[in-house]
């Protein structure tokens, strides 16, 4: 949706909203006529499809329909190329930080002792 001083028709707001007739609405302005197509957002996860349509399509909730598009998006996923020299030095990276030591995390959080409390809980490490 683009907000600025054209789309948000201030003018067009204070009119409708101080209007003394009745039925005054957005709809009869020509700010919304020329700006309604633009600006309609029709959400993609949620059937709009009358009741009984829905049903007959399997009555699916959005949750549903969302776990539908995430599997299709997965599914149909190619990922980017990533350029040779990249994708060495990023297993180069991931060789050396498999061989820190827990000794290692622990010194760069600075955790000395043999257990820690964060928010309450307490984390015991095991030295092994």
């Amino acid at each position: 949706i683009n907000v600025n001083e054209d789309t948000i028709g201030l003018d067009t707001i204070k009119k409708v909203a101080t209007e003394r007739k009745p039925g005054a609405n957005f709809l009869g302005e020509k700010h919304t006529r020329e700006h309604m197509k633009n600006e309609l957002y029709i959400p993609k996860l949620i059937d709009r499809n009358r009741r009984t349509t829905w049903r007959k399509k399997g009555s699916k909730d959005i949750i549903t329909t969302a776990r539908e598009k995430v599997d299709q998006i997965l599914q149909n996923y190619i990922p980017p190329e990533i350029p040779v020299e990249i994708e060495t030095q990023l297993q180069d990276y991931i060789k050396k930080v498999e061989t820190r030591s827990l000794e290692y995390y622990k010194n760069a959080e600075g955790i000395s002792a043999s257990s820690i409390s964060i928010v309450g809980t307490e984390i015991k490490i095991d030295e092994k």
